[in-house]
């Protein structure tokens, strides 16, 4: 019993800070490659010019799923660490669970930016915060604690502002871009 006990707090705890390490030292690296460079180039973008929305996760078709970045590498993790079944299974079932927890709550962050501001305010920091090379957990904000790269962006005059004038356009049915509000074109 302790071994599965042991096995599930250390798989979830790595979980976290390889999530951590990986958003930090490969999607968010200039030097790294193409296939990361993606991450920046148009997750970032998209992601502050829409208020934390990003389209990509508006409306994915069964296709998307086999050419989609972040599935594909969430993917290769899982077959990378698939020899850890062998010896700690219990270890595997919550990396895969990590995988798909970081997979839907990652989704619906950039789906819904007032659940992502009430429920991921360190992801939301991430995004909107003024310094983007800061907050890098998604699931959770205690590793960026533990590894003292937390700022809180929520709450500032700046942020506060913004938001109001995002759920102020999305009353009106407006969408905002780049902080700034155009109307929709039909």
């Amino acid at each position: 019993m302790f071994s599965i006990v042991f096995q599930v707090v250390v798989a979830w705890f790595y979980s976290h800070v390889f999530e951590w390490f990986v958003h930090k030292y490969l999607l968010h690296n200039r030097r790294t490659g193409p296939a990361f460079k993606h991450h920046f180039k148009y997750h970032h973008l998209a992601a502050r010019r829409n208020a934390m929305l990003d389209k990509k996760y508006r409306k994915p078709r069964w296709y998307h799923w086999l050419i989609d970045d972040e599935i594909v590498g969430l993917t290769l993790l899982a077959l990378i660490h698939l020899p850890v079944a062998w010896f700690f299974p219990w270890s595997y079932g919550i990396l895969i669970v990590s995988a798909i927890h970081y997979f839907v709550v990652h989704r619906l962050a950039h789906r819904d930016y007032h659940w992502a501001r009430k429920n991921l305010p360190h992801h939301y920091d991430h995004h909107m915060g003024s310094d983007q090379s800061l907050n890098w957990g998604v699931r959770s904000g205690w590793v960026d604690k533990l590894f003292n790269t937390r700022k809180v962006y929520i709450g500032t005059k700046r942020e506060i502002l913004i938001y109001k004038r995002v759920c102020s356009a999305e009353k009106r049915g407006v969408r905002v871009r780049s902080h700034r509000i155009e109307r929709k074109r039909y």
